[in-house]
């Protein structure tokens, strides 16, 4: 008979079952990005996506074709069409892909950057973060004598 002083071992069971849940979707989301993926993996993709859409674009072409006897122009027309969608694909993962390596960046400047307490916020230009810190500035600093403009004296 179970003593009623002793707690469950099942009592925080789904507790622990739902934080391993959700380290494992972090690890699995973490490791599954297009930045992570090699160079030759993230050209293979490229490439296949290139030549599948313009092998569906010929291939709808010429059945149409042959279908409605209109030789060779839904062929040349799909053929454009297929490129058009080829080019699309391509641009999209490549923002993609740097999208993904800016997160990357990002999450690594900022474990760098809770460090060092100079962590940078996305969207931070050279001039932006100049300006935060005091005597600095950029070559248009008006502030400062001998760049024109401006000159404070003081």
């Amino acid at each position: 008979m179970p003593d009623p002083d002793e707690p469950s071992p099942l009592k925080g069971l789904g507790e622990r079952i739902a934080a391993r849940r959700e380290a494992r979707a972090r690890d699995q989301a973490r490791n599954s990005s297009l930045a992570s993926t090699s160079g030759l993996g993230l050209g293979l993709r490229i490439a296949t996506e290139l030549v599948s859409a313009l092998a569906v674009g010929v291939a709808i072409g010429l059945i149409l074709d042959t279908w409605l006897n209109t030789a060779p122009w839904l062929l040349i027309t799909f053929f454009i069409l297929g490129a058009a969608a080829a080019m699309t694909n391509l641009i999209r993962t490549a923002k993609e892909a740097d999208a993904a390596q800016a997160r990357e960046r990002a999450e690594a400047a900022g474990a760098d950057g809770a460090r060092d307490g100079n962590a940078r916020r996305d969207g931070d230009t050279r001039a932006d973060r100049d300006r935060e810190r005091p005597g600095t500035g950029s070559r248009t600093d008006t502030n400062r004598p001998g760049n024109g403009g401006n000159e404070r004296e003081g």
